[in-house]
């Protein structure tokens, strides 16, 4: 075998032996987004479960208004002032949101 290919060799098998520790060094820092992410998963599903089978929520908020009225009947304004405040602010948040990308994509490069 030539020096070029011998070189070659050892090279590659070099690369090969860092990738793998890279892998193993990221599989480990991945680990702490375990529990997070597992609980965003739960999330989600639920979501999704919710968005599925709506006569729970449903229901459970119309055995609320009979026991506890005037606590769903504060709740609800709460939730409608929320609401509207959302409404306002989304023109404002999306405009923030373009302006802080520009600024990142004009950023100079470290």
């Amino acid at each position: 075998m030539s020096p070029r290919r011998e070189a070659l060799v050892a090279r590659r098998e070099q690369l090969l032996a860092r990738s793998a520790m890279l892998r193993n060094e990221t599989a480990l820092r991945a680990r702490a987004f375990e529990g997070p992410l597992s609980w965003a998963d739960w999330a989600l599903q639920s979501m999704a479960w919710l968005r599925h089978n709506p006569a729970w929520p449903a229901g459970a908020v119309g055995l609320l208004a009979v026991v506890r009225p005037r606590r769903v009947l504060r709740w609800t304004r709460r939730g409608f002032a929320a609401w509207r405040l959302w409404r306002r602010a989304r023109p404002y948040a999306s405009l923030l949101a373009q302006g802080w990308q520009r600024s990142r994509r004009d950023a100079p490069r470290l």
